[in-house]
């Protein structure tokens, strides 16, 4: 028996109820209707219909794949296969899908391919060169320079000791003056 899935951008995808159900998201949304009960369309608005048919694709073989009782090692292979060739673009939105419809294996795969990806690059530099993160900058001191978030604390932290301890700085400026 198959049912109807409507996507975000409100494009059917038709699957098995068993392929559906490797969503735990869905099969909670199945279990809603009796058994024998034509299920509705179910909306699933969090995700585009792009995303929606290979995140589908993805559980009917892998689930074809388990009940025809392939290897894991052989599973893992297909999922490496499975997301080759596909662009950073896509894999980001197919791992918030499977995080959304609650579908581990998939995420599990899509996030190992992602830190794959991110390991890939050398360093935090680099990884923040790549996906475009900015280091936050929050205050500049003396020297015009922007600081970090971690570089304006330590300076605050680092002005209430002065403050709070004035009478020693003022006493090594003495010595300091005394010396020379």
């Amino acid at each position: 028996m198959s049912i109807t899935l409507l996507s975000g951008d409100k494009q059917s995808v038709v699957v098995s109820r068993q392929t559906a159900s490797l969503s735990h998201t869905i099969a909670s949304m199945i279990e809603d209707f009796h058994a024998e009960e034509e299920v509705p369309p179910l909306p699933i608005d969090n995700v585009t219909g792009s995303v929606l048919e290979k995140v589908m694709n993805y559980c009917g073989e892998r689930q074809n794949m388990v009940r025809e009782g392939v290897e894991y090692d052989d599973i893992k292979k297909w999922e490496t296969e499975f997301f080759k060739d596909m662009a950073e673009e896509e894999l980001y939105p197919i791992i918030l899908a499977a995080n959304y419809l609650d579908i581990k294996p998939l995420l599990e795969a899509s996030a190992g391919k992602a830190a794959e990806e991110i390991s890939k690059c050398g360093t935090p530099a680099e990884i923040r060169a790549k996906y475009g993160i900015d280091v936050p900058t929050f205050a500049t001191f003396g020297d015009g320079k922007a600081n970090t978030a971690a570089e304006v604390a330590a300076a605050e932290e680092r002005a209430a000791v002065m403050a709070k301890y004035k009478w020693v700085f003022d006493q090594i400026d003495e010595l300091l003056k005394v010396n020379e």
